[in-house]
């Protein structure tokens, strides 16, 4: 999933800050009907617009400041999926998440989109320039595609797909915006492969530049 990020401060259009590529690879099985249980691990890096290679700084426009962009590779995550939607760690619940179908004679789109509410991992004591409250609310809404033969064929273990995503989230807590008003919106576009082996060469280039040894074992990764 890669594109760019967007600073929205409050009375002011959207502008593109820098960019984002993010890398996971997602285990998931049935366990039992009509519920999947996946793990996935990630690896997010920030970068430049214009060369697509990871960056070490960027130049805040709403503070002034130079900020170290700050990516991650993610603990293991598990998430829960079900006719209801998806579920962070736990199964699905009514309002966490709304789920929408469409089809044309040749292709299918579902749009999910989950609503988090994810407390501060970060006090105001330790981080003052970057707390903005207890609790962190976003958005986030993907839309995948798939052939329509390709998803009715019940011998297909797994379907080959498409991403869009919108993301409307919190600062960055890198980015010292403490309670300044605003949010960043995250946009990008990929794809689902079957091995990192056949991600694009830019895409490989990037994620060995920012963690080496990643996409040869993302589970062992620290």
């Amino acid at each position: 999933n890669e594109g760019l990020i967007y600073g929205k401060a409050e009375g002011e259009l959207p502008r593109p800050l820098f960019g984002f590529v993010s890398v996971l690879e997602v285990r998931a099985r049935e366990v039992e009907p009509g519920l999947w249980r996946s793990e996935q691990k990630e690896a997010m890096a920030c970068l430049d617009m214009e060369t697509r290679m990871p960056i070490e700084t960027i130049h805040n426009p709403y503070t002034g400041r130079t900020n170290r962009a700050i990516g991650y590779v993610s603990p293991v995550n598990v998430y829960w999926f079900d006719r209801i939607g998806s579920g962070f760690r736990e199964r699905p619940k009514i309002g966490q998440t709304s789920r929408l179908w469409r089809s044309s004679a040749t292709d299918i789109w579902v749009t999910e989109s989950r609503f988090n509410h994810f407390p501060s991992s970060i006090t105001e004591a330790e981080f003052p320039d970057s707390y903005a409250g207890p609790v962190r609310h976003s958005v986030d809404i993907l839309t995948y595609r798939a052939r329509s033969a390709d998803f009715a064929d019940a011998a297909n273990a797994s379907v080959p797909g498409t991403l869009t995503m919108v993301s409307d989230t919190p600062w960055p807590l890198w980015m010292m915006m403490g309670k300044r008003g605003g949010s960043a919106i995250y946009h990008g576009s990929g794809q689902k492969y079957r091995h990192f082996s056949e991600l694009p060469a830019i895409t490989r280039r990037a994620m060995d530049r920012a963690y080496p040894g990643f996409l040869e074992d993302p589970w062992g990764f620290p």
